[in-house]
């Protein structure tokens, strides 16, 4: 039988970077969050946090808090009976704090990582990650890779379609012929149309890229379909994943070769594992990445890649970004891998002075058992 949930407590905090991040789309300095934590009736606590991208969701922060003073208990019982649960009309960021709050709490009340809570299978105790480069110009990506590759990760993702295809084309060039064993994957974030990404295909190919993220549009899953058709280089959907009814499209059709799990924005980890298993019925391979969270979403990612065991190589490397975290040490690879042992939970636990350092206003608290 389950403990009892008998507080809810919440405070706003904001992330800041080493130096901005230029994606596809978007730009960060910053990351604004709220650091949730459970208290269960034996004194047990999870963590979990709410991190939307503000710009690419639509969801605020002020909203969020909003939503939690006015339906947070309400939410929270709701995860608790219904657990795969997944609207349109949800925050979803808010549904993953909670979600995994919830389950890093509930493995720890038996002793188990959440990876293994959440699967019956072995788990995955050694992750591969790939580094992540924006959109630099060619003069400098050089350098920037070569540091990524001394501190001994072997794949790197970079962002693509923010400038011309021809540019993209130069930059992946020369870092093939300066890396030429090093496994090599792009991101468009949607940027680009049909035409463009046809002609991307054809140029990719020519100097060993092993696969490209949501290349069009998140809507035009009949787009995609035609792609990942046509292409030898694996296609893979990121964005089109965070609708519903273009994941069942998806699905329906093996539109693509991959998909990109991103369990802060999929509603948690819950939701994200679901998921993953429906992925794998309908022989799709699975990455899992962050959205560039605290320690406490990179972990909550981490658990779900661990217990998913595909050995691919995941976007866990965004800690890399951070100059402040919830911790004190930012939970990132080492030599590009990541270790699972003897971990309870999520494997970390926040540190009262690196969330004083970030936090921005006051502990607030619903008690639930009254």
């Amino acid at each position: 039988m389950n403990s009892k949930i008998c507080s809810l407590n919440w405070r706003p905090f904001t992330l800041s970077f080493t130096e901005p991040f230029n994606g596809s789309k978007h730009h960060f300095s910053v990351k604004r969050g709220i650091f949730i934590e459970l208290v269960d009736d034996f004194g047990v606590k999870g963590f979990g946090e709410v991190s939307p991208l503000e710009n690419e969701t639509g969801e605020k922060i002020d909203h969020l808090i909003g939503l939690i003073e006015n339906y947070g208990p309400f939410l929270l019982k709701y995860l608790e009976e219904k657990p795969v649960f997944f609207s349109e009309n949800t925050a979803l960021t808010l549904q993953s704090g909670l979600d995994i709050a919830l389950l890093d709490l509930r493995a720890k009340t038996i002793n188990k990582s959440v990876a293994e809570f959440i699967s019956s299978d072995p788990i995955a105790l050694t992750l591969r990650s790939n580094a992540i480069i924006g959109t630099i110009g060619t003069s400098e990506i050089i350098d920037y890779a070569k540091v990524i590759v001394e501190n001994g990760y072997r794949a790197l993702k970079v962002k693509v379609g923010a400038s011309s295809l021809e540019n993209d084309f130069e930059r992946l060039r020369i870092l093939r012929e300066e890396f030429p064993e090093i496994l090599l994957r792009v991101d468009a974030n949607g940027s680009w149309n049909r035409t463009t990404a046809f002609k991307a295909i054809d140029k990719f190919a020519k100097i060993n890229i092993s696969l490209i993220e949501q290349p069009i549009s998140p809507e035009d899953v009949e787009g995609l379909n035609q792609l990942s058709n046509y292409s030898d280089i694996p296609i893979a959907a990121d964005e089109s994943i965070h609708s519903r009814i273009l994941r069942d499209n998806i699905f329906d059709g093996s539109a693509v070769d991959y998909i990109v799990l991103k369990p802060m924005l999929l509603g948690g980890i819950t939701t994200a594992w679901a998921i993953a298993q429906k992925a794998l019925q309908c022989d799709i391979k699975i990455i899992v990445t962050t959205a560039f969270d605290s320690s406490i979403g990179i972990a909550a990612a981490v658990q779900l890649a661990a217990a998913i065991r595909n050995g691919e190589f995941h976007g866990l490397a965004t800690g890399e970004y951070l100059k402040s975290d919830l911790i004190l040490k930012t939970l990132k690879p080492e030599r590009g891998m990541i270790h699972l042992h003897d971990q309870v939970g999520l494997g970390i636990i926040p540190e009262r002075d690196a969330v004083d350092k970030i936090a921005h206003g006051p502990w607030r608290n619903i008690e639930l058992c009254v």
